[in-house]
């Protein structure tokens, strides 16, 4: 039975540097035995970011977005994708909503 299952929170979440809810925390089924890649991608299909998540006790602590994208500049408020690869295969996908 695997650890976690697909899930990510709060959602939405808002990363305006208030210190409540600025990033948003994923979990993945088994997570912290494999290292996984989380995709994030807007609603045109681009990719905004990627998230490379370890295998071991830091995989809890490197799941997170702080709604950002590959160029640490702030994405614009709206739905995003997410795609959770581990092994070379697609465990997650989802939405999430950055808001501020």
């Amino acid at each position: 039975m695997p650890l976690y299952g697909c899930n990510r929170f709060p959602n939405p979440f808002t990363p305006n540097g208030d210190n409540i809810h600025d990033f948003v925390y994923f979990r993945f089924p088994n997570m912290g035995y494999n290292e996984g890649k989380i995709y994030l991608y807007d609603v045109h299909n681009v990719l905004v970011n990627t998230i490379d998540v370890p295998f071991g006790g830091d995989a809890i602590i490197k799941a997170i977005w702080d709604g950002t994208d590959m160029d640490g500049n702030p994405v614009l408020p709206g739905v995003y994708l997410y795609v959770i690869e581990v092994d070379g295969e697609i465990v997650c996908t989802g939405t999430v909503t950055v808001a501020y």
